[in-house]
């Protein structure tokens, strides 16, 4: 390799379930619950069709298809035409551990639930994509930047709050904190808003490792309020167990004029971590402070673990999010949020995981990173 390439092995630790979004969910007539297995079974529509045909139920699978008020799932479509469990194992892509969401209830549990489906390759192999990672440090470094420059940045703040009834506005004033911090390459020196400034650009992350599907189960979407009540979600969603190493790896390319060096990014974590936990998740109670090396991954991770504005704000930071938040939901009385809590929003993104008598709440998408120079 060449000199000025410095690459290091990356190792996440999932801390909590960990999702990363296919774009699919899956409604209740195209999976299959095994109430034996307890697994979830998933399809290819070309292969089940053609496993629907061969049984000769073309008909009586189309009819149950359009019937949008048909009761029943594709289970039960299926044992009502005497469709057992080897040939569905034949006809399915693959299957997914369901204990954690359906422990004793069984079949009940699925009553009305879709699921969202994880990322894969092809073959259905589960990865994590280096796009979504990179996104995760690329956020810890702005979050750093920002806290570390407070002259530098405080405009932005002000535009922030004048404008904190206009959600567009406010978007256009993170695209320009944005070409602020990492547009510094100089590139073009024309145009300094061009990606082609953009310091990330040294940063290269790869897909990781294929993750084994017994690496994988599913979780129930859920909220909890800052006195650590839980509120169910009425989905379901396949993700990393926690507990989990993966490893994938970065390559930095150090010619580049004010490249991202790996203490950079340590550091940066180390500070996100800290202000995370400073500005929002210590409201809500039974949290603890995060390590040094704590990122947010992936999806259902909740607003103030992907933006920057508690730390670009400071002390108006709960007053201005709860009226941007109030803006855009208004039936949830935002407005509320800084008077009867103390945060906004008032809700982390958790789900539980473990058997009945060691289940556990989790934060969705938190993760533990370490970096090893190869």
């Amino acid at each position: 390799m060449r000199d000025y390439l410095k690459k290091y092995e990356v190792t996440i630790t999932t801390k909590g379930p960990l999702y990363i979004g296919s774009g699919k969910t899956i409604n209740k007539k195209e999976y299959y619950f095994d109430e034996d297995s307890k697994k979830v079974y998933f399809f290819d529509f070309a292969k089940l069709f053609k496993g629907i045909v061969d049984r000769k139920l073309e008909d009586k699978y189309q009819e149950y298809m359009l019937n949008a008020k048909a009761p029943m799932d594709l289970g039960g479509f299926f044992r009502k035409n005497g469709v057992g469990i080897m040939d569905v194992k034949k006809l399915a892509d693959y299957s997914v551990d369901a204990i954690n969401v359906c422990g004793d209830a069984g079949r009940e549990s699925f009553k009305g639930r879709g699921i969202n489906t994880f990322i894969k390759e092809s073959g259905n192999r589960n990865y994590i994509p280096g796009s979504s990672l990179k996104g995760a440090i690329r956020t810890a470094l702005l979050v750093d930047e920002i806290s570390s420059n407070d002259r530098k940045y405080s405009k932005f703040g002000d535009e922030v709050f004048k404008s904190r009834n206009k959600t567009s506005q406010a978007g256009r004033s993170t695209k320009d904190i944005e070409s602020t911090a990492f547009n510094t390459m100089g590139r073009n020196e024309k145009r300094k808003g061009d990606a082609v400034n953009d310091v990330m650009a040294s940063v290269r992350v790869s897909d990781s490792e294929v993750i084994p599907n017994n690496y994988m189960t599913l979780c129930r979407r859920m909220d909890q309020d800052v006195w650590s009540d839980l509120h169910d979600l009425p989905i379901f969603f396949e993700c990393v167990k926690p507990g989990v190493s993966i490893k994938t790896s970065i390559t930095i390319d150090t010619s580049m004029k004010n490249y991202v060096s790996i203490d950079r990014i340590k550091q940066a974590i180390s500070n996100y971590s800290w202000c995370l936990y400073e500005d929002f998740t210590k409201y809500f109670d039974n949290t603890e402070e995060y390590a040094e090396n704590v990122l947010f991954l992936g999806g259902y991770t909740g607003f103030a673990s992907k933006t920057v504005d508690y730390t670009l704000l400071k002390n108006d930071g709960v007053n201005v999010i709860q009226t941007m938040l109030n803006s855009a939901f208004r039936k949830h009385e935002h407005y509320k949020d800084e008077e009867k809590y103390s945060v906004s929003p008032r809700m982390i993104k958790v789900s539980e995981y473990g058997s009945k008598s060691r289940s556990g709440v989790y934060e969705v998408g938190k993760i533990e990173i370490d970096f090893k120079e190869i």
